[in-house]
Parts: C-alpha cells; sequence; structure tokens
C-alpha cells in the first residue's frame, strides 16, 4: 500500500513541477503578444479592403461570406415562435401537442393566456 501511494505521490509531484514550468513560457509567449500587439501594431492589423478590389483572395473570400449569409438568411428573422430569444422552442412544441391533446393553457406570469401562434 505504501509503494502505491509513493508512486502517486511522485507522479502528482511530477505533474506539478511540469506544469509550474509551462508558466514561465506562457507567460513570455503573452508578453510578446502584448507588446507586439501593442508597440509594433503586430501581429493582426485588420485592413478594410474596398468592395471594388481585383484581388482575388478578397474576392473569394467575399464570395464564400455572401454565400454563407445567403444560406443563413439574416434579413429572414428569427423562425421561433417563441418569445424571440430562442429558448422557448421546446416550451412552444410541448404546448401544442398538449392543444391538440385537448389540455388547458396554463396563463404565463402575468396572468395572461400566451398568444396562439398559429392563429
Amino acid at each position: 500500500m505504501n509503494a502505491l501511494i509513493r508512486v502517486i505521490e511522485r507522479l502528482t509531484g511530477s505533474v506539478g513541477i511540469f506544469a509550474a514550468l509551462l508558466i514561465v513560457p506562457l507567460i513570455l509567449a503573452t508578453s510578446y503578444e502584448v507588446l507586439a500587439r501593442y508597440l509594433f501594431g503586430a501581429p493582426f492589423k485588420e485592413t478594410l479592403v474596398a468592395t471594388n478590389t481585383t484581388e482575388a483572395g478578397a474576392i473569394a473570400a467575399r464570395l464564400r461570406l455572401q454565400a454563407k449569409l445567403d444560406e443563413l438568411n439574416p434579413a429572414g428573422g428569427i423562425v421561433d415562435p417563441g418569445d424571440g430569444s430562442g429558448k422557448h422552442a421546446n416550451r412552444s412544441k410541448k404546448e401544442k401537442k398538449a392543444k391538440k391533446a385537448g389540455a388547458v393553457e396554463k396563463p404565463n406570469a402575468t396572468g395572461e393566456t400566451p398568444p396562439n401562434p398559429e392563429e
């Protein structure tokens, strides 16, 4: 039993020392990133790309973005029949099932019966 405890203690001690040694490069890398960003404007500096650019990479990226936006259809709005937050989709489904089964609708927190999304 004592041998098992010694093995576990050695293992946890070794992992602790390894983690402590990893802190030093982590601090150095973070410090470098902060200094590079604020003092030298690096590593990332976003520049706006004109809409009439002829650069092939920018045109390809814009086409990919437009295809994804067309797929998502952000102008179409929220499809969730709940309160618009997207949190109550399952509740709406359960209410529809209960209504079909003939259950009585429960009033919400304000005491009002929720509106029927099918009407």
